[in-house]
């Protein structure tokens, strides 16, 4: 099941060096003890048990980490075959080789969109406008937001509560199961958070940053922060745009792996491809996802959405060349 099998080999004699100078500095034992045991336990164990799996070893690097060379290689080989993965698995899922029609016919139901009022058109229409000022698509960006943050907060389990009215009498109502934890894909993503802040004050946050690799696409972790028993909260996990869906797959994969569970998980976006939400729902198929719109034209090359917003991160933060 292993790619590469990489044995480290260090002369004996440095072993012995390093394991006297920690037992006698670190335990407080005596250099003959130290001997001793090696003789008697440590050097046949090595001997009989890791030695001969260096027969197994694609690559034998000696002098450990004083070989540069030898781990360069390693480095390299190791990058080559990463570079054939992508090229054989990822690519068909980044440039999305089902057509659009397919894709949308396909969608399951845990997609929800909002409702296309004439408010949310119009608002669709200023952000895909590219005349429209920044200062108008900071504005309308917000605003769209919001309603998308409280439509994925509609999803979220709820238990029956009662209170006491002013004047003295029940009500019987709901509040939420679990605590809310927004966690936001950088860089854009921040965009959201600042809607979640208004409608959930004791929400808790987490921040993941993916930046895709401009050669292969292929999404990338840099940074990765997430509260405390995020397990038992409830996420929504927020980036204005769902392209290919690779990085909200990598950043659904990292609150999987901190032990969220899958249903506990809604996506909220303002802008999907049915090809992004596609490869979505086939990877995580308990995920939501609550999105304000849907556009199907996507550039094969650059994996960037043709119509729509744009490069969101660039418009709303100015940064645009």
């Amino acid at each position: 099941m292993i790619d590469v099998k990489v044995f480290v080999d260090t002369d004996s004699d440095i072993c012995l060096a390093r394991r006297i100078k920690r037992d006698v500095a670190e335990r407080g034992r005596d250099p003959l003890g130290v001997l001793q045991q090696y003789d008697r336990f440590v050097k046949p164990a090595y001997d009989g048990f890791v030695r001969p799996t260096m027969s197994n070893a694609d690559v034998i690097i000696p002098r450990g980490l004083d070989n540069e060379v030898a781990i360069d290689l390693v480095i390299q080989h190791i990058k080559r075959q990463l570079d054939e993965h992508n090229a054989t698995i990822m690519r068909p899922v980044l440039v999305g080789q089902y057509d659009c029609d397919g894709a949308r016919g396909g969608l399951a139901p845990t997609l929800a969109t909002l409702p296309q009022t004439s408010q949310v058109r119009a608002m669709q229409t200023i952000l895909c406008d590219r005349a429209t000022p920044r200062d108008d698509f900071i504005f309308y960006s917000d605003r769209l937001s919001r309603l998308v943050i409280e439509h994925g907060l509609s999803l979220l389990p709820l238990r029956q509560r009662t209170v006491q009215t002013p004047t003295g009498l029940p009500y019987d109502g709901y509040e939420m199961e679990a605590r809310v934890t927004g966690v936001t894909v950088l860089r854009a993503g921040g965009v959201m958070e600042k809607a979640l802040r208004s409608v959930v004050r004791t929400a808790h946050y987490g921040k993941i940053l993916i930046v895709g690799d401009p050669a292969t696409h292929e999404p990338r972790l840099h940074y990765a922060k997430l509260p405390p028993k995020i397990e038992q909260h409830q996420v929504l996990l927020m980036d204005p745009t769902i392209v290919s869906g690779a990085n909200a797959m990598m950043a659904i994969r990292i609150c999987l792996d901190h032990g969220v569970s899958e249903d506990s998980i809604v996506f909220v976006s303002l802008l999907a491809t049915p090809q992004g939400v596609h490869a979505i729902q086939t990877a995580f198929p308990l995920v939501r996802l609550v999105v304000a719109l849907l556009d199907s034209r996507i550039g094969k090359d650059d994996l960037l959405v043709k119509s729509g917003y744009g490069v969101f991160g660039d418009r709303y933060f100015g940064t645009e060349c």
